[in-house]
């Protein structure tokens, strides 16, 4: 797995969204139905487990959801085609966790979309300093995704680097 860090300094907000997003911190039944679609689609085509989201979950807040939890999801015709959530992993590290598109709908931006999404909600949250997201290290388009929105290579497997571009493990 690598770990990859994009520092709020670092950050520049000048990309622009291709498709129709909504950030949210629950969401409608429909939305939560189309998200636990997806998930299954997917929970195949990564290695490591996925966080198992559950309808109850997904549509009302309660006081186990992780802090800053936030949801972002790309709507097409009514239809939830990709999603995304991040949260606070520390008071000052929002970490992306996971992304999901439908293969139909992949190669159109759609997870840029939300990294991108995601990543500006989270330097909105006060305190918040760097945006953390690990991927496979095999998965070449979250790689450039990340590359393309600034993150930088901090780690891989399980050691993380101080510095960009250092020895990792």
């Amino acid at each position: 797995m690598a770990t990859y860090i994009l520092k709020k300094e670092n950050f520049n907000d000048v990309y622009s969204s291709y498709n129709d997003i909504k950030l949210l911190d629950t969401l409608t039944i429909e939305h939560a139905g189309d998200l636990l679609n997806i998930q299954s689609q997917i929970k195949d085509e990564i290695s490591e487990g996925i966080s198992l989201l559950t309808l109850d979950g997904l549509t009302n807040k309660t006081k186990y959801a992780a802090e800053g939890l936030q949801y972002c999801l790309v709507i097409e015709e009514g239809v939830c085609v990709g999603y995304g959530y991040g949260f606070l992993e520390t008071k000052d590290v929002f970490y992306i966790d996971t992304i999901g598109v439908i293969k139909e709908h992949r190669r159109k931006k759609v997870a840029m979309d939300i990294k991108a999404a995601l990543t500006k909600y989270s330097f909105s949250i006060k305190g918040v300093k760097s945006v953390k997201a690990i991927t496979q290290e095999e998965n070449i388009g979250a790689i450039a995704l990340n590359v393309a929105l600034g993150f930088q290579l901090q780690g891989i497997e399980s050691g993380i680097v101080d510095e960009p571009n250092t020895e990792v493990f």
